[in-house]
């Protein structure tokens, strides 16, 4: 009429095997939780940081061709001007120095 043993609780268990560890041990678990913190901040700012690289480099491309935008828009607005207050062709034709793609 015994009843048969309760298991006892995980946090118990757990307890129990941490107090009988070695210092020594205790040591390093203590000191490896923060370094692997560390490292792991090390390497999220590593993508972080890449991710911020190719941003640039889309924004700088992206400014760079609003430059060239830019420049065909005076080409064209000068070569209608002409064209509008003198009624000669030869304004219009400022898009001949430039190849297929638009660029010179």
């Amino acid at each position: 009429m015994t009843d048969p043993p309760q298991p006892r609780p995980r946090s118990r268990v757990l307890g129990r095997v941490w107090a009988d560890l070695p210092l020594r041990v205790k040591g390093l678990v203590v000191v490896a939780i923060p370094l692997l913190a560390l490292l792991l901040a090390t390497a999220l700012f590593g993508v972080a940081l890449a991710q911020d690289r190719r941003a640039q480099g889309a924004v700088f491309h992206t400014v760079e061709v609003e430059r060239q935008i830019a420049q065909v828009r005076i080409l064209v607005q000068a070569g209608v001007t002409g064209y509008v207050l003198t009624g000669e062709r030869r304004y219009l034709a400022f898009a001949g120095g430039l190849g297929p793609s638009g660029r010179r």
